[in-house]
């Protein structure tokens, strides 16, 4: 348990005001007070998932709300995420739900159309039509130069695209210089760094 969480004083657990440092569930929510509509703005503190007042859906209650068609539509939702890190997520094509209401594809808004994330619909709109990352199946290495780095196509490796190359996740690779023999600019090193 981080620090901030076990720092609740005693005295201020259930006192009918919702305070920040005794807002999590091991205090209960404050004893209830974050939770409760007489005591503290709720939409912006109840964060207790069985409570009928919290400030929040989860994607799979949202879209239950919306039921939209996703037998005919990709369905492309906008949802704050609780990971500060995940910039957009899909259902693959073959997901018992992705032809459902419950399918398509949910975008962090925070990240949406921000440096570094310009292509993220256009990344979760591959994965909703069955693309890989092209570092899938690649063991992770530490030199552009390891013998053992995979470089053909297959179907074992990489997006599973015969004309996508598997790339490792190291930053550190680039494209070859061919001395202009071919365009190189849409290569998996440089789509992946993307």
């Amino acid at each position: 348990m981080s620090g901030h969480r076990s720092r609740c004083p005693e005295h201020k657990q259930g006192n009918g005001v919702c305070d920040p440092e005794c807002n999590w569930e091991n205090f209960f929510y404050d004893l209830g007070d974050c939770c409760n509509p007489n005591v503290t703005d709720v939409t912006k503190t109840c964060f207790n998932r069985s409570s009928p007042h919290k400030a929040y859906l989860d994607v799979k209650e949202l879209k239950d709300i919306l039921h939209l068609d996703g037998s005919t539509h990709l369905n492309v939702f906008f949802a704050n995420s609780s990971d500060e890190d995940l910039a957009g997520v899909a259902t693959w094509p073959w997901d018992k739900e992705a032809l459902t209401h419950l399918g398509g594809i949910v975008l962090n808004p925070s990240f949406y159309g921000t440096f570094g994330h310009t292509d993220t619909m256009v990344h979760e709109i591959g994965h909703s039509l069955g693309l890989y990352h092209v570092f899938r199946g690649i063991s992770e290495i530490e030199s552009c130069n390891d013998a053992c780095l995979e470089t053909e196509p297959s179907m074992e490796t990489g997006d599973l695209c015969a004309d996508t190359n598997p790339t490792p996740k190291y930053k550190g690779c680039h494209d070859p210089e061919l001395a202009g023999q071919r365009d190189l600019r849409l290569s998996a090193f440089h789509t992946h760094a993307v």
